[in-house]
């Protein structure tokens, strides 16, 4: 059983594969109210996003404490929650096939993770949620300008998720300008801690906790039809 250290993060990394026979044998494991809120769908292509969202982490969260997995969004932030006295705190996110599961112990946890094919979509909205500060550092002649876009995108996504403030949040008030490179590191800013650790080349992600953790470990993920296994792990 997955024995997790007080003031750790874990993040746990999974990316799609492609493969048809993998998402029905996810798809059979969705739920009657999860099956059909499938059909309230605005596009087909949301659907492997959404079966992959829901199903994964719940195979996760139940391989790691040893015991079926119940989720349940918090009646007052809308944050899932697990249920069933484990003790893990956890968050997700996803992003055009990709998904990100932080879990800790002793501390509320909100990750993001941002596909690097959305850089394009986050720098046009880029003055909805970048501060004055955080414009005036970044460089817009820079090759490195729309990663460094969706990096502070990712943080932002985060921190709303550690606060349970989600998309109510006015990310302009934000000002992450000091954490605008990738890390382990973990910074304190607004009151909670803040890192962007590397999971993968495809991906931005970020960490906000509530209070300082002592390390991160990332682990990656895979799905083969029906079997969920932990590959690696990168301290």
């Amino acid at each position: 059983m997955f024995s997790p250290l007080d003031r750790e993060v874990y993040l746990f990394y999974c990316k799609q594969n492609g493969c048809a026979k993998t998402l029905a044998s996810l798809h059979r494991l969705l739920s009657e109210r999860e099956l059909a809120s499938i059909n309230e769908l605005t596009s087909p292509r949301l659907v492997p996003d959404y079966v992959f969202g829901k199903v994964i982490p719940r195979l996760l969260l139940r391989f790691l404490s040893g015991r079926p997995a119940e989720i349940k969004p918090d009646i007052k932030t809308g944050k899932p929650r697990l249920i069933g006295g484990s003790g893990f705190n956890f968050n997700l996110a996803h992003s055009l096939g990709h998904l990100l599961v932080g879990i800790s112990i002793g501390m509320d946890v909100g990750v993001d993770i941002e596909a690097i094919a959305s850089e394009v979509t986050a720098v046009s909205a880029a003055p909805a949620f970048i501060s004055a500060k955080e414009m005036r550092l970044l460089d817009k002649t820079s090759p490195g300008y729309a990663r460094a876009v969706l990096r502070l995108w990712t943080i932002k996504e985060a921190s709303a998720k550690l606060s349970g403030a989600g998309i109510c949040e006015d990310f302009c008030k934000l000002d992450f300008s000091t954490i605008l490179a990738s890390g382990t590191a973990f910074s304190r800013i607004s009151g909670m801690w803040v890192a962007t650790p590397y999971v993968s080349r495809d991906v931005s992600a970020a960490v906000a906790a509530s209070n300082k953790p002592t390390e991160i470990a990332v682990y990656t993920l895979r799905f083969d039809t029906c079997c969920l296994k932990m590959m690696s792990v990168i301290r």
